[in-house]
């Protein structure tokens, strides 16, 4: 399989509330923002897709409080304060602001 290939899509089972759930995943490669670990650009781009914190922690097999304790140390990394703003900032139709500033 060589770099210009698609990436074949993968399916995923979820069980939330009693109800399982197949989720076929088919991401295109996301460019981790500038000072993110990988851990933190998948929790990221997976805020972007819609997923609330309930679903990324059972996607990545951790509990609830470390994907807020990941989304708190991305918002202080992109200089954002709500999930609204870091859509946007990645999306890139928010105000850009650089950390620290």
């Amino acid at each position: 399989m060589n770099g210009d290939e698609p990436k074949r899509p993968s399916f995923q089972r979820l069980s939330l509330d009693g109800v399982e759930i197949v989720v076929l995943e088919t991401r295109k490669p996301v460019d981790a923002p500038a000072g993110l670990t990988a851990a933190e650009a998948e929790v990221a781009a997976l805020v972007v897709a819609g997923r609330s914190n309930k679903e990324i922690a059972a996607a990545r097999s951790v509990s609830v409080n470390t994907i807020a304790k990941q989304l708190r140390r991305i918002y202080e990394k992109l200089g954002v304060s709500s999930r609204f703003e870091l859509v946007a900032t990645l999306e890139g139709t928010g105000p850009k602001k650089m950390p620290g500033a």
